[in-house]
């Protein structure tokens, strides 16, 4: 099925534990999927989404990660443009594709047009997984993940600055500047209008 208007969250990862963690953070950001394609014997999933009519196209985007220790890699992706993805039939190990609860994608048309989903949307959620991920793998010297985030369209831009501006660790409330009125920002450094006492310049100043 082509992924032009309805959307797809591919989870990919043979960690059952990881994918019940991930699955849910998808809910909680975009609402519930219309539909959840899963295959027997696997923790792999697919949960299905339309796009918002008049809003920004979507494109696909990628968020991969690996766990040195135990050399297992997992991978989620939003395919949108472009992109297409199995909803039936058996996968190319043999095992069959199943809808969870039993409902498929035509049981799903009103989730799928209450949930409609946007390119902000999308932004948003990967950014927050890319940082969140990151914390338990990174964090933890052997377990170290290795992550990217790729954004594959002539879009990539677009896509990469919605993300962006998201991202818990670049988005700042604009209060945060200048908050300290006894601070002056001057070319040779910041001034202590109370001391007089200079020191040097840093971002973290936000002057």
């Amino acid at each position: 099925m082509s992924t032009f208007v309805i959307h797809a969250v591919d989870i990919v990862t043979d960690d059952e534990a990881l994918a019940d963690e991930i699955h849910p953070r998808f809910i909680l950001a975009l609402g519930l999927p219309g539909a959840v394609r899963r295959r027997y014997g696997s923790s792999r999933r697919v949960l299905f989404y339309a796009h918002r009519a008049g809003t920004a196209p979507i494109t696909k985007s990628k968020l991969e990660f690996e766990e040195t220790a135990r050399a297992r890699k997992h991978l989620i992706e939003f395919l949108a443009r472009g992109q297409q993805v199995v909803i039936e039939g058996p996968h190319a190990k043999g095992a069959m594709h199943y809808w969870q609860g039993g409902r498929g994608l035509l049981d799903g048309v009103e989730t799928l047009l209450a949930n409609r989903v946007t390119l902000e949307d999308v932004g948003r959620v990967m950014a927050e997984l890319c940082a969140e991920v990151g914390k338990p793998y990174r964090s933890q010297g052997a377990q170290a993940a290795l992550i990217d985030v790729m954004r594959n369209s002539s879009r990539k831009h677009q896509t990469v600055e919605m993300a962006l501006r998201h991202h818990p660790s670049l988005a700042v409330n604009k209060d945060a500047f200048d908050a300290d009125p006894w601070q002056l920002s001057t070319p040779a450094g910041v001034m202590d209008l109370r001391t007089a006492k200079m020191s040097d310049h840093g971002p973290l100043m936000r002057m």
